[in-house]
C-alpha cells in the first residue's frame, strides 16, 4: 500500500511498531508547541517515551498533561491515484485533530491515550471524492524501581483511502480500501544496566476489509535490545516473527493463478537496525535513522514471496524562525517466484524501488495559533510498466493548539 494506507495493520502493527522504516511513511506529523512528534504514524508509547525523556524540570508536573492540536489546509496532488497510465491530478481540503492525554502515578504506573483523526476531499476527482482515517490507541505501562517494565496496549484504526494494492497484493480490484482493525499488544521490557534494555512482546490484530472477501487475522512476537544513551538518544536491534492468516484469500501460483485450496497464510520476519540522536542538550535538533529487512513466505505458490530492505532517515529541529522536519526514504523488493508481467511464467522476476523525500515547515503565529507548509514526493520504478509511476503533493494552512 502506499500513503497513509501504508497504516494498515501489516505495516502498522506488525513490521513498523517496533520502528521498522516504512509505511507508514508519512511526512506530516506536526510538531507541537512542546515539541513531541505528532501524527497517524505515532503510537501512544512513543509520544509517552518522548515525555518521560525530557529533561525533569524543578516545577511541579500535573498528575494529568494533554496535548490537542487542530489543522486545516489546502493543496494540490498529482497523480492521486497512484497510476502508471492514467495521472489524475486534484487540488485538496485537508482538516486533522489529534489528542494526547497521559498521567503518571507515584506508584509507578502510567496510562496513555492517543487519538488522530483527518480527512481529505479532493475536488477534481470523478469518483471517491475522500479519504478518512481514525487511530485510536490506549496504554498502561507500570514500572518498577529498578527500571522494569510490563506494558498492554490497545487500538482501533479505520481507513477509507486510495490505495496502490501493487504492493499489499491485496485481493481487492478497486482503487479505495475501507478497513477496520482492533488489536493488542503486551510487553515486557527489562533494564540489564549500564543503559542496556531488552524488551519481547506479542500482538493480535483483526483486520476487516470492508465489501471485499480479504479479512485476516495477524499476530506478531517480538525480541529487541536497546541502548539508551542518557537523555542524547538511542539506539538498537528487534527482530520480528509474523503470521497473517486469511479467511478467503487463496493461494496463488508463481504466475499469480488462484489456486483452489485453503487460504494463504503468509509469515514475515523483520531485522530492524534504528537509531535516534539528539545534538543539544535541549534536545531541539533530533536526527532518526532506521534500516529494515523483511523476507516474507506464503504456504502456497510462493506468490507473495519477496526479500526487501528499507532506509528512512529524518531530521527536526527549529531554523529561522521555524520548526521544520524533513526526510528521506529509499526502499527495494526482490520477488521470489513472481513474474514482472502478470501470467507469464519466462518473464524475469519482480523487481521494485522506491524513494521518496518529504519537508515540513511550521511557525508560531501567536501562542495557540500556527501555520505550515509541507510537500512530498514519491517515485516508484519496476521491471512491471504497471508499476511505474511518480507522485506529489504539497499543502498550507493553520493550526491551533487546544
Amino acid at each position: 500500500m502506499r500513503g497513509r494506507s501504508a497504516l494498515g495493520s501489516t505495516a502498522r502493527w506488525l513490521a513498523v511498531a517496533v520502528a521498522a522504516a516504512v509505511a507508514p511513511i508519512h511526512p506530516s506529523a506536526a510538531e507541537s508547541a512542546s515539541g513531541l512528534n505528532y501524527g497517524p504514524d505515532v503510537t501512544a508509547e512513543a509520544l509517552l517515551d518522548q515525555i518521560l525523556a525530557e529533561p525533569v524540570r524543578p516545577t511541579p508536573q500535573p498528575a494529568w498533561h494533554a496535548n490537542a492540536s487542530l489543522y486545516g489546509g489546502f493543496g494540490y496532488k498529482e497523480n492521486v491515484l497512484y497510476s502508471a497510465l492514467h495521472q489524475q491530478n486534484s487540488p485538496f481540503s485537508s482538516a486533522e485533530f489529534d489528542l494526547f492525554l497521559f498521567h503518571v502515578g507515584g506508584d509507578l504506573q502510567e496510562l496513555s491515550l492517543y487519538a488522530f483523526a483527518d480527512q481529505r476531499h479532493y475536488f477534481d476527482l470523478d469518483r471517491g471524492e475522500n479519504e478518512q482515517s481514525v487511530l485510536a490507541e490506549a496504554n498502561w505501562t507500570r514500572r518498577s524501581p529498578a527500571g522494569h517494565a510490563v506494558s498492554l496496549q490497545g487500538m482501533y484504526a479505520y481507513f477509507d483511502q486510495f490505495f496502490d494494492a501493487s504492493l499489499s497484493q491485496a485481493d481487492i480490484e478497486s482503487l479505495r480500501l475501507r478497513q477496520h482493525e482492533y488489536g493488542g499488544r503486551n510487553h515486557l521490557e527489562w533494564a540489564a544496566g549500564g543503559g542496556w534494555f531488552l524488551r519481547a512482546g506479542a500482538e493480535l490484530t483483526d483486520v476487516s476489509v470492508v465489501d471485499f472477501d480479504d479479512d485476516y487475522w495477524a499476530w506478531e512476537g517480538l525480541a529487541q535490545i536497546e541502548y539508551r544513551l542518557a537523555e542524547r538518544g538511542e539506539a538498537g536491534i528487534a527482530y520480528t516473527r509474523g503470521e497473517e492468516d486469511y479467511d478467503d484469500r487463496l493461494q496463488r501460483s508463481a504466475a499469480g493463478d488462484r489456486v483452489d485450496g485453503s487460504p494463504v497464510d503468509i509469515a514475515t520476519d523483520s531485522l530492524c537496525v534504528y537509531g535516534r540522536w539528539y545534538w543539544d542538550a535541549a534536545r531541539r535538533w533530533r536526527t532518526q535513522l532506521k534500516w529494515t529487512a523483511y523476507s516474507r513466505d506464503d504456504d502456497g505458490g510462493g506468490y507473495y514471496d519477496y526479500q526487501s530492505w528499507r532506509s528512512r532517515l529524518s531530521l527536526r529541529g527549529p531554523w529561522a524562525g521555524f520548526q521544520w522536519e524533513g526526510g528521506l526514504y529509499y526502499g527495494e523488493t526482490d520477488y521470489d517466484v513472481r513474474p514482472s508481467q502478470f501470467g507469464s511464467e519466462d518473464a524475469p522476476l519482480l523487481y521494485r524501488t522506491r524513494m521518496q523525500a518529504w519537508l515540513r515547515a511550521e511557525r508560531a503565529l501567536t501562542r495557540h495559533w500556527l501555520g505550515f507548509a509541507e510537500v512530498s514526493w514519491e517515485d516508484n520504478d519496476a521491471n512491471d510498466p504497471l508499476d511505474v509511476y511518480r507522485q506529489s503533493w504539497g499543502s498550507a494552512g493553520i493550526g491551533r493548539r487546544l
